[in-house]
């Protein structure tokens, strides 16, 4: 029997460990995940810049073409070439204008919302976009504040209209009370 204690130590050790070991193996590997994140962010960077360089170079390039052209008087492909960024631009343009008179609209709509005594607040001055945040960002001090429904007095201290079954109206009456006082006495015993 001593045998078998000892042998059972050993394993009650050894799954202590365990732990300990995977969580070092984790550490390990979280360390080892965040390195190459690093580096994964690190190269991403580089790529990033050296897209912009590209970009730039290219500009340069068709800069350099339209000079070259122009000093050439081959005015025929500056033309051509100018027309078709001048294409590529008004699909731009067309949409740039079609939103700026969604926000315009949608400014207006909600200016009008706001009470006449608060218009005076509002920067009309601003760019479309500008004002859309503006309101936005505003949007809680602009609004009048709704009243809380009472109910017109209809109910009683808890929101509830006042009913009495037929056993409780016959007490009223007993006590010489309207069905309100009676219905407030019940509210304020608690029940």
């Amino acid at each position: 029997m001593p045998d078998t204690q000892d042998q059972q130590q050993p394993d009650s050790q050894s799954s202590a460990e365990k732990p300990a070991a995977s969580i070092d193996d984790l550490v390990t590997r979280l360390e080892t995940l965040e390195s190459r994140l690093s580096e994964d962010n690190q190269e991403s960077a580089a790529r990033r810049i050296r897209i912009k360089e590209l970009e730039e170079e290219r500009e340069a390039f068709k800069q350099a073409q339209l000079s070259k052209l122009e000093q050439e008087g081959n005015y025929k492909a500056i033309a051509e070439e100018r027309a078709k960024k001048l294409a590529e631009l008004s699909s731009y343009q067309e949409r740039a204008n079609a939103l700026e008179e969604m926000i315009r609209t949608s400014n207006d709509a909600r200016i009008a919302s706001v009470p006449e005594h608060m218009r005076g607040l509002i920067p009309t001055d601003y760019a479309p976009e500008r004002l859309a945040k503006w309101l936005d960002d505003n949007a809680n001090v602009l609004v009048r504040p709704q009243a809380p429904d009472l109910g017109a007095g209809m109910a009683g201290g808890n929101g509830a209209p006042v009913r009495l079954n037929a056993a409780q109206t016959e007490m009223a009456k007993r006590f010489g009370m309207t069905a309100e006082e009676y219905a407030a006495a019940l509210r304020k015993m608690g029940q």
